[in-house]
């Protein structure tokens, strides 16, 4: 069984959407309001680390997704809620929020934040994938305020649970291999034939490696011979003196044709504020 953890606002919009999806999961949320665990303003990161109290075991599932984003003050308490799990198989869904939207001290809340992150994500505590707001806006196109957050956020979910989905599915053919445990930051993008670019979930640097999980009808599978030479050259694009690059080709059932881009590396994502 998994468990998804949302911690603060966004978080537990993510992790409510995700469970939604998954109805045999468990869910854990924190927040000030409308969560499992109701937790009180305080005025320091110090009050929320000495003060908000946890339950003594969150989840008896073996392994846990928490989403989070950086800026809002729930957020203070990542890392006990992580040292809950720690025994657990740990992903972390990060959404870097609208920088330009923030005040200064929203903006250093998010840089503290997404650094003790990175920092136990380099250390291979638990795979951190990250997502960046301004960017999946860019994609979904403008809409109004509360159908744009709901847009961002059901396109976040979807990449990430059909990313799962992906690694375990039968393959026609598979190269894929494991992000090491040095190199367990990541991020996953989007791309569809008629599109020239992919969709990035985040402004990603350095990647020591990128997986290309290709998703193919049947019927393409059994009468295109370009496929295979057209995926190979998409695997090449991504290769450099630092970076490696495999694919492995899904078979689907539906018409839709597309490829998921896993990405990771062990270069800091540094916020640029």
């Amino acid at each position: 069984m998994i468990c998804f953890i949302g911690i603060g606002k966004a978080g537990t919009q993510l992790a409510n959407l995700a469970h939604e999806d998954n109805p045999n999961s468990e869910l854990v949320t924190f927040d000030e309001k409308e969560a499992s665990y109701i937790i009180p303003r305080f005025s320091t990161p110090e009050e929320y680390e000495s003060k908000v109290k946890l339950p003594r075991t969150l989840t008896k599932a073996k392994e846990v997704v928490v989403f989070l984003s950086g800026s809002g003050d729930t957020t203070f308490i990542t890392l006990r809620v992580l040292q809950k799990v720690s025994k657990k198989k740990i992903s972390v869904i990060y959404v870097r929020p609208f920088l330009k939207n923030l005040s200064e001290t929203a903006k250093k809340k998010e840089k503290v934040i997404f650094g003790v992150l990175t920092h136990f994500a380099l250390s291979a505590k638990f795979k951190l994938y990250l997502y960046d707001s301004q960017k999946i806006t860019d994609h979904v196109g403008s809409a109004p305020v509360l159908a744009l957050y709901s847009k961002v956020n059901k396109y976040i979910v979807w990449s990430y649970t059909a990313y799962r989905a992906l690694l375990s599915s039968e393959k026609i053919i598979s190269y894929y291999e494991d992000p090491p445990e040095y190199a367990w930051i990541l991020s996953i993008d989007l791309k569809r034939p008629e599109s020239s670019e992919p969709v990035e979930s985040f402004d990603f640097k350095n990647p020591r490696g990128c997986n290309l999980l290709c998703v193919v009808p049947e019927k393409t599978l059994q009468e295109d011979e370009t496929l295979l030479p057209s995926i190979e050259t998409e695997k090449h694009s991504y290769e450099t003196d630092i970076t490696r690059s495999t694919y492995s080709i899904i078979k689907t059932e539906n018409q839709e044709m597309y490829t998921i881009i896993e990405k990771f590396t062990n270069y800091p994502q540094y916020t640029n504020t």
